[in-house]
């Protein structure tokens, strides 16, 4: 069962301690503070929580609903769990008896219920008549997650004879632990019907899949364990068929090992009280999270034990923790016994004394036996329970010091039992002395007196382990008793089977006097240093006349003397002590003495003595009395250790101690798993640091911070922690601001240092710029580093919204210092104490970048709002070359980015470096942990690129007189635009045709001049035509050469070549044919 938010504790081992986790509040209800185990804190915080009860219920009952009444209406134990002591009152019976009758006629009855999953409540009417429940309320006292159940029927409502009415509670209104959920009628002020379940009451729970149901359906004999039981197939709005109940009838649940060494199996004793041997196998076990079925075939002896071993005996998730209830179940799951230790943390293993004794009904520890047949021993699993421990009876015996012939005086007998091993049968015989008479007596347990007077004999009968008894014997002492003698009273105890006779007998005597006066003095019990202070002599003259009574009165070294009432005037022998002498007294007598206590007392307790004398005195016993009153004890006087190992206890452990202190934890910063308050935390108002916080365990009060407040309680080592308990002394001086959180590291937080840890228990301490390196530790711990690397354990006692991830920087991390499950551990108090630090999820450009644009603009990217004010250019600029560079810098909130944006283009590669201080914050204030640097290199200067460029003639053969075409096309294959110069030197055979010639051209002595720009990636052909001179009269080549220049590069040339053929003069002459005749 898991209680409330109470992180319990649950197997595997706790990795720290190799002993099962935490309990974790309800809370372990109180869980680890000292060794804040959440162990010995589920005592302490659950009784509290249970002694609110009633507040809690009350705020959800309707009007006029009387919880006294519902008490008194249903006597089960559960409400009595809810007292301050968690005990059942003396002669309360167990469990009631089931009636011989059926209540089939009472009213409707709650008659089903399912507390786990879909939770739904079923409503029976066993009456053979309709009945109207429009308007009547389901309330759970508890309640799950989501709040306590408070479901109204609708009106109109009704449900006919042996009818049904049912409903889903619509959320998780149900505890998984255990709840009392009622029935009440409008205006009743008793509810019509109740159960409680779980560690609330004798019902089981109800596991996943299982229903509680009443047993044969519609039973109701107020006894809420016989009356109910599991049921595997749950019937919801049809008849109950749950297994019956017999509880006492048949093996006992008799030891529990929930917790054993080395975080082994649990491990549950079965006792057989029968007569014949019983084979366990087909049997069911729970713990009200699952039923799990014995597998094996375990046989229980007549007479004897078997032990069953979680994993090796049942499987499943049958897990017994540390506020359980154990049920056991026969193969046809009929209930025959369970037991519970709700209230109780297991230290050793819970075991019946003697075995099988105690009841079948329990729910919790005081349910169960608690203290008188069900105990937390060392083990004896497979062994008789009682055979480590013997009968040990005890008997001490007290009176007055001094009586007077004819008083009537009150002797008081203490009875004990030393051993948890009950006994039986004790006889108390006192023998008063010869001059002394019976009267009567009256005893706080049960005796009967035998009506023997000298000696009076009284027939105790039974004391259970550990438990006491104490029997008040008046006597009347004769009329004629001689002063100065002594009257002797001895009692014996009697007890079967004692094997320590050695405190069965005690005596005691009492003076009888003549004249007897005596001193008793009083004051307040705490004072502030500088505040006034008044004592309270009382001389009390008894018998005949004093005669030449004095009265003595030395003030402490810190009180200075300011006046009396007294009836003469004191002498002051020496400063700080008066003397009165008062002569004769005859009767009782009072006078008060005013002093000042000093303002510098140097020390916290200051004892006022004062004696009295007479010349008749006879006994001089009660002529002394003094007074201590306490001063505020220093904080770190407190905290000092007595030995400074282990867990460093306090050297006033035990002891009565004032303080004042200024609450740096209120009550509400590490409440209950309810919500309530039971602790708070105060710091030394004036010169905080180590060794001046105090835990202070206080349920119930409501503090707030600030407050400076006076509170008188004991000092105590709860599991390693200091603390102070047990409040009876509370004063609010007034308002005081808190100290700051005493800065440390994550390395002084640890266990390996305990040097430097413990002077900081309960002290409220902060660590910045840590990152978490162990974002669950289990138990709802966490783990955080600062740059010494060591790792120091954040916890989830208060309440607080955030959760860790993985490499989170934390700007800071504050909370007060507990010492739990031999661990030191943060408790933040609320979300304000965890604050994230700014930090850059990324850059434009990112670190290291090359080739980024002259143009660039710079961003960061942060992990949170930041504080707009603290992003300027003091705190993010960009350093080249030159230094600073000149620009503006922005933020946008909707991306969480800085912006930079230079004035002017950036150098061409040139390295620039990109800087964010620490004086940038958060929207919370939170700055940045440290600097944050990177770098990145601008491009490369862009340049064109004309070198492919070429010319050429648009034909290679040309004539005297012709005219051609030159093409120049400019390529620029270049990352930039070309500015180009062109100087075209033209073959004096040639003359441009300047009509031809491409815009931007000129020609001029025998050049064509041309400029213009070239895009990147782009040709531009320049093409012009020129005119053979048509006087040549010689052929050649002619080459035509021109400069091409883009302002950037040297100029290079480029050439196109042409061949000139002048025609040849040719003669034509006749051919003459001649005729050959040979």
């Amino acid at each position: 069962m898991e209680v409330g938010r109470l992180r319990r504790p649950r197997k595997p081992a706790h990795p720290s301690t190799g002993s099962a986790g935490h309990a974790g509040i309800v809370e372990q209800a109180r869980a680890p503070i000292c060794n804040l185990t959440w162990r010995g804190m589920m005592r302490r915080w659950l009784l509290c929580w249970m002694a609110v009860l009633l507040l809690l219920v009350g705020a959800v009952l309707p009007a006029g609903f009387s919880l006294q009444g519902v008490a008194q209406a249903y006597e089960e134990a559960a409400w009595s769990a809810g007292r301050e002591d968690g005990k059942r009152p003396i002669g309360q019976p167990a469990s009631q008896q089931r009636e011989a009758a059926s209540r089939f006629d009472a009213s409707v009855v709650i008659n089903e219920f399912v507390a786990k999953g879909t939770e739904w409540i079923e409503l029976h009417n066993p009456t053979g008549s309709p009945v109207d429940i429009g308007g009547w309320t389901v309330i759970s006292g508890y309640g799950g997650a989501a709040g306590p159940l408070n479901y109204t029927v609708p009106s109109g409502t009704v449900v006919p004879p042996g009818g049904y009415y049912t409903f889903n509670t619509g959320a998780d209104r149900l505890s998984n632990d255990g709840d009392i959920l009622s029935l009440s009628e409008p205006g009743a002020p008793t509810p019509v019907d109740a159960v409680g379940y779980g560690m609330r009451g004798g019902a089981p729970i109800p596991p996943t899949g299982y229903s509680c149901a009443r047993t044969p359906n519609g039973w109701d004999s107020d006894d809420w364990a016989r009356d109910w039981n599991l049921d595997d197939t749950p019937t919801q709005g049809a008849a109950n068929d749950a297994a019956g109940v017999s509880l006492g009838s048949s093996l006992r649940l008799n030891e529990f090992d929930n917790y054993p060494p080395a975080s082994g199996n649990d491990k549950v004793e079965i006792y057989n009280p029968t007569a014949v041997a019983i084979d366990l196998n087909g049997w069911y076990l729970s713990d009200g999270d699952a039923v799990a079925p014995i597998v094996t075939h375990p046989v229980a002896p007549p007479g004897g034990w078997v032990v069953l071993e979680e994993t090796v005996d049942w499987t499943g998730s049958v897990d017994f923790a540390s506020a359980d209830v154990g049920y056991l179940f026969l193969p046809d799951r009929t209930r025959v016994d369970q037991i519970g230790w709700y209230n109780e943390y297991e230290d050793n293993t819970f075991q019946r004394i003697c075995d099988g004794e105690g009841p079948s009904d329990g729910y919790d520890w005081a349910s169960s036996g608690g203290g008188r047949t069900w105990y937390d021993l060392p083990q004896t699993l497979g062994n008789n329970n009682c055979a480590p421990y013997s009968v040990d009876a005890a008997v001490l015996k007290s009176g007055p010091a001094t009586v007077f012939p004819g008083q009537r005086i009150t002797y008081t007998l203490s009875l004990s039992m030393q051993t948890p091993r009950r006994g039986e049968g004790l006889v108390v015989t006192d023998t008063l002395p010869a001059q002394v008479a019976f009267v009567t007596f009256t005893s706080l347990l049960p005796v009967t007196w035998t009506g023997s007077f000298s000696p009076v004999v009284f027939q105790a009968g039974r004391l259970y382990g550990f438990q006491q008894n104490t029997i008040s014997l008046v006597a009347q002492v004769a009329g004629d008793a001689q002063p100065g003698s002594l009257l002797t009273n001895t009692v014996a105890l009697y007890c079967p089977g004692d094997v320590n006779p050695a405190n069965d007998q005690d005596d005691f005597g009492s003076r009888v006097v003549g004249s007897d006066v005596a001193i008793a003095k009083t004051g307040p019990a705490f004072r502030l240093m500088g505040e006034p202070i008044s004592y309270t002599l009382t001389y009390e003259v008894l018998g005949e006349p004093a005669q030449g009574v004095v009265i003595t009165d030395v003030l402490p070294a810190a009180v200075s003397y300011v006046g009396d009432t007294a009836p003469v005037a004191p002498s002051q022998p020496v400063t700080g002590t008066l003397v009165w002498s008062l002569g004769t007294v005859s009767e009782t007598g009072s006078f008060v003495v005013y002093g000042l206590v000093s303002s510098d007392p140097m020390t916290w307790t200051i004892r006022n003595r004062a004696e009295v004398s007479a010349v008749n005195d006879s006994w001089p016993g009660n002529n002394h009395s003094y007074w201590d009153t306490e001063l505020p004890m220093p904080i770190a006087e407190v905290q000092a250790p007595s030995d400074p190992s282990g867990t460093w206890p306090s050297r006033h452990v035990g002891e009565h101690v004032y303080v004042v202190g200024v609450v740096v934890a209120d009550s509400q910063a590490y409440p209950s798993a309810a919500g309530n308050p039971v602790r708070y935390v105060l710091a030394d108002p004036v010169d905080y640091g180590p060794w001046k916080g105090l835990f202070v365990y206080d349920p119930g009060r409501v503090v707030t911070e600030g407050q400076l407040l006076v509170l008188g309680g004991t000092v105590d080592e709860y599991y390693g922690m200091t603390e102070l308990g047990a409040i009876d002394y509370f004063q609010v001086l007034g308002e005081w601001t808190p100290p700051p959180a005493v800065l440390t590291s994550t390395a002084a937080l640890t266990t390996s240092n305990p040097l430097q840890a413990e002077p900081l228990e309960s002290v409220l301490v902060e660590v910045r710029c840590t990152r978490v390196t162990h974002p669950d530790l289990g138990f709802g711990e966490w783990g955080i580093a600062d740059e010494s690397g060591a790792m120091a354990r954040v916890d989830d006692l208060g309440d607080y919204a955030y959760v860790p991830q993985l490499g989170d920087v934390l700007w800071s991390v504050r909370g007060v210092l507990f010492y739990t499950y031999n661990d030191y551990k943060i408790e933040p108090r609320y979300d304000a104490d965890i604050l994230l630090a700014p930090t850059v999820q990324g850059t434009e450009p990112p670190d290291g970048a090359t080739d980024v644009p002259v143009d660039v603009v710079i961003r960061a990217h942060f992990n949170l709002p930041l504080d707009p004010a603290t992003v300027n250019p003091t705190t993010y600029f960009l350093e080249g070359p030159a230094g600073v560079v000149s620009g503006t810098v922005a933020y946008d909130p909707a991306s969480y980015t800085a912006v930079l944006t230079p004035a002017t283009a950036l150098d061409y590669a040139s390295l620039y470096v990109a800087r964010l201080t620490t004086g940038i914050q958060s929207a919370g204030g939170a700055p940045m942990c440290s600097e944050y640097l990177w770098s990145f290199t601008t491009q490369v200067r862009p340049e064109p690129n004309l070198t492919p460029s070429f010319k050429v003639a648009s034909s290679d053969l040309v004539h005297p007189g012709e005219t051609f075409t030159y093409t120049i096309r400019l390529i620029n294959v270049g990352n930039a635009d070309a500015w180009a110069t062109i100087t075209d030197i033209l073959p004096l055979a040639v003359t441009p045709i300047t009509a031809t010639l491409p815009p931007g051209m000129v020609y001029q002595d025998g050049l064509l001049l041309w400029s213009g720009q070239v895009p990147q990636a782009t040709q531009l052909p320049l093409a012009f035509q020129v005119e053979v001179d048509p006087r040549l009269s010689q052929g050649g080549t002619i080459t035509n050469t021109v400069w091409i220049a883009d302002g950037i590069h040297a100029p290079f040339s480029r050439e196109a070549y042409g061949l000139v053929e002048v025609p040849r003069h040719v003669i034509y002459l006749p051919l003459v044919f001649r005729a050959y005749n040979p």
